[in-house]
């Protein structure tokens, strides 16, 4: 679902990869925000932000009805030139068909500042 770029000054969000290629070294705000809908009662729901692969950070919710779900997450890290951060969705609904409402920026989305260098 993140397959459109609202603000990229800078050019680093590839649509094709669906991921930030850090290119100057520093510290970054991350942010994530994912909108589940056709939530299943009683599951659990999660975004998690991805270094280089690796998952770094956790964000997740317990659904109580079955309605649409926004799970967000933020988080600072220090990055390199060439890392790159990716935004992923989990849930444990079993075999529930669960998508992400992406239609515009209220619902899925990333971002992603510079701090400081």
């Amino acid at each position: 679902n993140l397959n459109t770029v609202s603000y990229d000054p800078e050019g680093i969000f590839s649509t094709t990869d669906k991921r930030f290629n850090i290119s100057v070294a520093g510290y970054y705000l991350i942010q994530g925000l994912l909108c589940f809908t056709a939530v299943v009662s009683a599951k659990s729901y999660m975004a998690a932000v991805y270094l280089n692969g690796l998952a770094e950070h956790y964000a997740r919710l317990h659904s109580g009805n079955a309605d649409n779900l926004y799970v967000g997450i933020q988080t600072i890290k220090l990055l390199a030139a060439n890392d790159y951060i990716e935004l992923y969705a989990y849930h444990n609904a079993g075999v529930a068909t669960v998508d992400l409402l992406g239609a515009s920026r209220a619902n899925t989305s990333m971002a992603l500042h510079l701090l400081s260098e």
